[in-house]
C-alpha cells in the first residue's frame, strides 16, 4: 500500500485531472468515457509498484 501512497502523494492533481476529464467525457460526449474509471483503477497500482519502492519513496534505479 505504500507505493499507491506515494504516488497519490506526489501526482494527487494528476489523478483528479483525469478523473475529472473522464466525468467531462461522461457528461458532454459519451457514456463510453466510463469506461475510463476501471482502466484508472488499473493504471494507479500499475505506476505505483513501477515507480515506488515498498516504502512509499520513489525508486533511484529508473
Amino acid at each position: 500500500m505504500n507505493p499507491i501512497r506515494g504516488l497519490l502523494r506526489d501526482t494527487w492533481w494528476l489523478w483528479l485531472i483525469f478523473i475529472a476529464a473522464t466525468i467531462a467525457g461522461c457528461l458532454f460526449v459519451t457514456v463510453f468515457y466510463a469506461i475510463m474509471f476501471p482502466v484508472l483503477l488499473i493504471l494507479i497500482p500499475y505506476f505505483a509498484y513501477q515507480r515506488y519502492d515498498a516504502e512509499g519513496k520513489p525508486r533511484k534505479d529508473i
